[in-house]
């Protein structure tokens, strides 16, 4: 007997970094203990094409490592989980390297390849510390172990200085600062602290701008500050008041840090390029996108909303450029966002799991529609049935208070969340299917439930599944019996009926 992986249902873990969109075309994220391969391309459709297992616990944190050179094609992803390790992947195969030393769970991870060290991975964990690890021989070794003292890691961003080509890594943690470590010998050392955000920074990223490097940090106080790096010759020495003549254009005073580097001084200077506000709410991730010398910058928020900013070609001054999220509803915004490898998608992960794609209309440049996703249950799943009637559909049951309706799509053969018969506010147990269109459910108020499907429901499943009208004999009996479509009150627990009734005009009761 031969067997093979039809569908894989599941959400994002609800932390942020959980996901990233590699430049092979896949989006990776961290679903439960393992690491989900999501095709967002697949037969015109969408799916989970592999998974990759290697944690013992939840998996907090997922990266693709970038610029990965021809020969160090074998290592190319990494990710961290409570169960205090580090893991590098080859995406296509599975575990390569487990790296060991925190005594609790890795919350943040960052990988780049260098053109001396070779692969550097920097890991954040809960025991407040950082640690720092390179390859000696066929192992990882940790080099470096930063003490936080109490203090605790929201992020991790290694970038690559201009013209000297040294690695410099920003660490964001409990003290609303960003530090910059540069590498000196062998160890990395403080050259800067960068001051401004007045409250925890979640998010860091970076891109090369000319000769310059742009930082962006995007913090709880809902702001984003981008911070710009320009190499200098030589330190600019301090004046006085009095040195200065009266012809003299005064200008701001630059702060600058050096850098030694293959035995030689190089000095950058930095200052603030700009403040962006526009979200409402806390701003989880950021992420730089840069296609035709197009610079733009995503960022991701608890208020719903991914914001995609981008600089003004004449001014210089950064401006919103788009904004896409979701509308009501009971979820709490975006944990991250990504940008796709070209720039023309960009998708999505909130606080309960979900996952939402846009993609750049080729017309209209401003204009982002939504694509087609995959989804899951973020919480143990407790209970499932089959349709009694063929199988056509799947019917799940959670611990995330949720009962969803999984089906194929006739037009991609593929299979997706169509509906979701039970929004609960108690955790549910368990469920069965009375028939095809009737499902009874059991949670934890110890009250079981039954559910009639409307008819909306009977007439979305048949187009998009492919069943004909006359072989689904319930179907035909509930599009002549049962209510048009059901809603969840604010405050209850049971779906209300809606009918579809023709409004007779009211009488004129106007008198002259």
């Amino acid at each position: 007997m031969i067997t093979s992986n039809r569908y894989t249902s599941a959400a994002c873990n609800r932390t942020p970094e959980s996901l990233d969109w590699g430049e092979d075309g896949l989006i990776y994220f961290a679903a439960c203990h393992a690491i989900a391969v999501f095709d967002s391309n697949f037969q015109e459709s969408s799916k989970i094409v592999r998974t990759l297992y290697g944690h013992t616990a939840r998996v907090n944190t997922v990266k693709k490592i970038r610029n990965v050179p021809p020969a160090e094609k074998t290592v190319d992803l990494v990710s961290g989980s409570d169960d205090g390790t580090c893991v590098l992947w080859d995406s296509g195969e599975g575990v390569k390297y487990t790296l060991k030393g925190h005594s609790k769970g890795v919350t943040q991870v960052e990988a780049i390849y260098h053109q001396r060290d070779g692969l550097l991975v920097a890991t954040g964990s809960a025991d407040s510390s950082v640690k720092l690890w390179r390859r000696e021989g066929d192992q990882f070794e940790c080099f470096q172990t930063i003490d936080l003292r109490t203090g605790y890691c929201f992020a991790l961003k290694f970038c690559t200085l201009p013209r000297s080509g040294g690695v410099m890594l920003a660490c964001a943690t409990d003290n609303d600062l960003v530090t910059l470590y540069v590498s000196s010998g062998e160890q990395f050392v403080v050259a800067e602290k960068l001051s401004g955000h007045s409250d925890w920074v979640r998010g860091l990223d970076c891109v090369t701008e000319g000769e310059d490097l742009l930082l962006a940090s995007s913090s709880q106080d809902s702001f984003i500050r981008l911070w710009r790096f320009s190499p200098r010759d030589q330190v600019r020495a301090q004046r006085s008041f009095e040195e200065f003549s009266a012809d003299e254009d005064i200008v701001l005073e630059e702060r600058v840090f050096s850098v030694e580097f293959e035995g030689k001084s190089f000095h950058y200077a930095f200052s603030l390029e700009s403040v962006l506000q526009g979200h409402e709410g806390w701003v989880y991730g950021v992420h730089f996108n840069k296609q035709d010398a197009q610079l733009r910058l995503l960022s991701s928020s608890i208020d719903k909303t991914l914001t995609i900013w981008s600089p003004s070609p004449d001014s210089g001054i950064w401006y919103e450029n788009v904004r896409v999220g979701e509308v009501g509803g009971s979820s709490l915004g975006f944990y991250g966002g990504k940008f796709s490898p070209d720039g023309k998608s960009i998708i999505g992960h909130g606080f309960q799991g979900s996952l939402h794609l846009w993609h750049q209309d080729p017309a209209n440049s401003t204009l982002w529609t939504p694509g087609t996703i995959i989804g899951g249950h973020f919480s143990a799943v407790r209970d499932l049935a089959w349709d009694p009637q063929g199988g056509h559909f799947l019917v799940t049951l959670s611990a995330d208070q949720t009962t969803r309706i999984h089906a194929e799509w006739s037009k991609a053969r593929t299979w997706h969340e169509i509906a979701r018969p039970q929004v609960h506010g108690y955790d549910m147990q368990c469920l069965a299917l009375l028939s095809r269109y009737r499902l009874a459910s059991g949670a934890e108020e110890k009250i079981v439930r039954v559910f009639q499907a409307p008819g909306n429901f009977v007439e979305n499943f048949q187009q998009l599944c492919g069943v004909a009208r006359e072989a689904d004999g319930d179907g035909e009996e509930i599009l002549k019996t049962t209510p048009q479509g059901a809603s969840v009150p604010s405050l209850g627990l049971s779906n209300k009926p809606v009918f579809n009734v023709d409004a007779e005009p009211e009488p004129d009761k106007k008198h002259v």
